[in-house]
Protein backbone atom coordinates (compact mmCIF):
# COMPACT_ATOMS: atom_id res chain seq x y z
CA UNK A 1 0.00 0.00 0.00
CA UNK A 2 2.87 2.36 0.77
CA UNK A 3 3.97 2.20 -2.86
CA UNK A 4 0.50 2.85 -4.33
CA UNK A 5 0.91 6.62 -4.61
CA UNK A 6 4.50 6.76 -5.79
CA UNK A 7 5.26 8.32 -9.14
CA UNK A 8 6.03 5.81 -11.89
CA UNK A 9 9.71 6.72 -11.92
CA UNK A 10 10.03 6.40 -8.13
CA UNK A 11 8.06 3.15 -8.15
CA UNK A 12 10.34 1.59 -10.77
CA UNK A 13 13.47 2.72 -8.95
CA UNK A 14 12.21 1.39 -5.62
CA UNK A 15 11.04 -1.85 -7.25
CA UNK A 16 14.40 -2.43 -8.92
CA UNK A 17 16.54 -1.74 -5.85
CA UNK A 18 14.31 -3.56 -3.39
CA UNK A 19 14.22 -6.61 -5.63
CA UNK A 20 17.98 -6.44 -6.07
CA UNK A 21 18.48 -6.09 -2.30
CA UNK A 22 16.25 -9.09 -1.48
CA UNK A 23 18.15 -11.27 -3.95
CA UNK A 24 21.54 -9.92 -2.96
CA UNK A 25 21.00 -10.64 0.74
CA UNK A 26 19.80 -14.16 -0.08
CA UNK A 27 22.77 -14.71 -2.39
CA UNK A 28 25.26 -13.60 0.28
CA UNK A 29 23.63 -15.65 3.04
CA UNK A 30 23.43 -18.83 0.99
CA UNK A 31 26.91 -18.35 -0.50
CA UNK A 32 28.56 -18.19 2.90
CA UNK A 33 26.20 -20.68 4.53
CA UNK A 34 26.82 -23.35 1.89
CA UNK A 35 30.55 -22.62 1.95
CA UNK A 36 30.54 -23.10 5.73
CA UNK A 37 28.48 -26.32 5.69
CA UNK A 38 29.68 -27.90 2.43
CA UNK A 39 33.06 -26.34 1.76
CA UNK A 40 31.81 -24.87 -1.53
CA UNK A 41 29.17 -22.24 -2.33
CA UNK A 42 26.74 -24.64 -3.99
CA UNK A 43 23.45 -25.92 -2.60
CA UNK A 44 22.97 -29.54 -1.60
CA UNK A 45 22.81 -31.76 -4.69
CA UNK A 46 24.15 -28.99 -6.97
CA UNK A 47 24.32 -31.24 -10.06
CA UNK A 48 23.70 -28.75 -12.90
CA UNK A 49 25.15 -25.68 -11.20
CA UNK A 50 28.38 -27.34 -10.14
CA UNK A 51 28.72 -28.97 -13.55
CA UNK A 52 28.34 -25.62 -15.33
CA UNK A 53 30.87 -24.02 -12.99
CA UNK A 54 33.46 -26.80 -13.34
CA UNK A 55 33.17 -26.83 -17.11
CA UNK A 56 33.49 -23.03 -17.31
CA UNK A 57 36.61 -23.23 -15.11
CA UNK A 58 37.98 -25.90 -17.44
CA UNK A 59 37.23 -23.68 -20.45
CA UNK A 60 39.06 -20.80 -18.76
CA UNK A 61 42.09 -23.04 -18.15
CA UNK A 62 42.09 -24.13 -21.79
CA UNK A 63 41.79 -20.47 -22.85
CA UNK A 64 44.80 -19.51 -20.69
CA UNK A 65 46.83 -22.40 -22.14
CA UNK A 66 46.00 -21.33 -25.69
CA UNK A 67 44.02 -24.53 -26.33
CA UNK A 68 40.57 -23.02 -26.70
CA UNK A 69 40.11 -24.73 -30.08
CA UNK A 70 40.40 -28.14 -28.37
CA UNK A 71 37.72 -27.13 -25.88
CA UNK A 72 35.45 -25.81 -28.65
CA UNK A 73 35.77 -29.08 -30.58
CA UNK A 74 34.93 -31.10 -27.47
CA UNK A 75 32.09 -28.72 -26.62
CA UNK A 76 30.47 -29.06 -30.04
CA UNK A 77 30.60 -32.85 -29.93
CA UNK A 78 29.46 -33.41 -26.34
CA UNK A 79 26.61 -31.02 -25.60
CA UNK A 80 22.92 -30.89 -26.25
CA UNK A 81 21.63 -27.78 -27.94
CA UNK A 82 19.63 -26.86 -24.81
CA UNK A 83 22.73 -26.50 -22.62
CA UNK A 84 25.05 -24.64 -24.97
CA UNK A 85 23.73 -21.12 -24.39
CA UNK A 86 24.16 -20.89 -20.64
CA UNK A 87 27.54 -22.56 -20.73
CA UNK A 88 28.72 -20.17 -23.47
CA UNK A 89 27.50 -17.26 -21.31
CA UNK A 90 29.30 -18.60 -18.21
CA UNK A 91 32.47 -19.33 -20.23
CA UNK A 92 32.48 -15.75 -21.50
CA UNK A 93 31.85 -14.35 -18.02
CA UNK A 94 34.70 -16.41 -16.53
CA UNK A 95 37.08 -15.50 -19.36
CA UNK A 96 36.43 -11.78 -18.71
CA UNK A 97 36.19 -11.71 -14.90
CA UNK A 98 37.72 -15.01 -13.80
CA UNK A 99 35.87 -17.88 -12.13
CA UNK A 100 34.04 -15.61 -9.71
CA UNK A 101 30.94 -17.45 -8.50
CA UNK A 102 29.74 -14.52 -6.42
CA UNK A 103 29.93 -12.09 -9.36
CA UNK A 104 27.87 -14.45 -11.54
CA UNK A 105 25.21 -14.55 -8.83
CA UNK A 106 25.20 -10.78 -8.28
CA UNK A 107 24.50 -10.44 -12.00
CA UNK A 108 21.54 -12.76 -11.44
CA UNK A 109 20.29 -10.31 -8.79
CA UNK A 110 20.39 -7.56 -11.42
CA UNK A 111 18.53 -9.81 -13.87
CA UNK A 112 15.87 -10.52 -11.26
CA UNK A 113 15.39 -6.81 -10.54
CA UNK A 114 15.15 -6.13 -14.28
CA UNK A 115 12.53 -8.90 -14.58
CA UNK A 116 10.36 -7.07 -12.04
CA UNK A 117 10.52 -3.93 -14.17
CA UNK A 118 9.59 -5.94 -17.27
CA UNK A 119 6.63 -7.53 -15.43
CA UNK A 120 5.50 -4.06 -14.41
CA UNK A 121 5.68 -2.74 -17.98
CA UNK A 122 3.95 -5.75 -19.52
CA UNK A 123 1.18 -5.98 -16.92
CA UNK A 124 0.62 -2.21 -16.91
CA UNK A 125 0.10 -2.10 -20.66
CA UNK A 126 -2.21 -5.10 -20.55
CA UNK A 127 -4.21 -4.61 -17.34
CA UNK A 128 -3.52 -1.05 -16.11
CA UNK A 129 -1.03 0.58 -13.73
CA UNK A 130 -2.52 -0.76 -10.48
CA UNK A 131 -2.43 -4.38 -11.63
CA UNK A 132 1.03 -3.78 -13.10
CA UNK A 133 2.29 -2.60 -9.72
CA UNK A 134 0.77 -5.58 -7.92
CA UNK A 135 2.23 -8.02 -10.46
CA UNK A 136 5.66 -6.42 -10.15
CA UNK A 137 5.54 -6.55 -6.35
CA UNK A 138 4.47 -10.20 -6.47
CA UNK A 139 7.40 -10.86 -8.80
CA UNK A 140 9.72 -9.03 -6.40
CA UNK A 141 8.55 -11.19 -3.49
CA UNK A 142 8.57 -14.53 -5.36
CA UNK A 143 10.87 -16.81 -3.32
CA UNK A 144 11.73 -19.04 -6.31
CA UNK A 145 13.46 -16.10 -7.98
CA UNK A 146 15.70 -15.56 -4.93
CA UNK A 147 16.65 -19.24 -5.10
CA UNK A 148 17.42 -18.99 -8.82
CA UNK A 149 19.58 -15.90 -8.22
CA UNK A 150 21.57 -17.81 -5.59
CA UNK A 151 21.98 -20.86 -7.80
CA UNK A 152 24.47 -21.49 -10.58
CA UNK A 153 21.77 -22.83 -12.86
CA UNK A 154 20.42 -21.26 -16.04
CA UNK A 155 16.86 -20.56 -14.84
CA UNK A 156 17.27 -16.87 -14.00
CA UNK A 157 18.81 -16.04 -17.36
CA UNK A 158 16.18 -18.09 -19.20
CA UNK A 159 13.34 -16.39 -17.32
CA UNK A 160 14.83 -12.98 -18.10
CA UNK A 161 15.23 -13.75 -21.80
CA UNK A 162 11.69 -15.11 -22.08
CA UNK A 163 10.19 -12.17 -20.22
CA UNK A 164 12.27 -9.68 -22.20
CA UNK A 165 11.02 -11.27 -25.43
CA UNK A 166 7.38 -11.13 -24.28
CA UNK A 167 7.60 -7.54 -23.06
CA UNK A 168 9.36 -6.25 -26.18
CA UNK A 169 7.08 -8.20 -28.52
CA UNK A 170 4.04 -6.79 -26.75
CA UNK A 171 5.53 -3.30 -27.00
CA UNK A 172 6.18 -3.60 -30.74
CA UNK A 173 2.72 -5.04 -31.47
CA UNK A 174 0.94 -2.35 -29.45
CA UNK A 175 3.05 0.54 -30.74
CA UNK A 176 2.60 -0.58 -34.37
CA UNK A 177 6.07 0.77 -35.17
CA UNK A 178 7.49 -2.20 -37.02
CA UNK A 179 10.93 -0.82 -37.76
CA UNK A 180 14.25 -2.64 -37.62
CA UNK A 181 15.33 -1.18 -34.25
CA UNK A 182 12.09 -2.07 -32.46
CA UNK A 183 12.08 -5.60 -33.81
CA UNK A 184 15.74 -6.22 -32.97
Amino acid sequence: KAWANLSEKTFKKKLFWTSFFISFVYVLVTYYLYTYFRGEPFEYDPTDGLGYHNEAVWCLDMFKQGQLSNYISWYQENHDFSDKGYLAYLNTLYCIFGPNILLARVLKCIYRAWMCILVYKLASRTFGKEVGRMAAIFCMLMPNFSFYAASHRKEMEMLLLNLLFMERTDFVIRSKHYNFINII
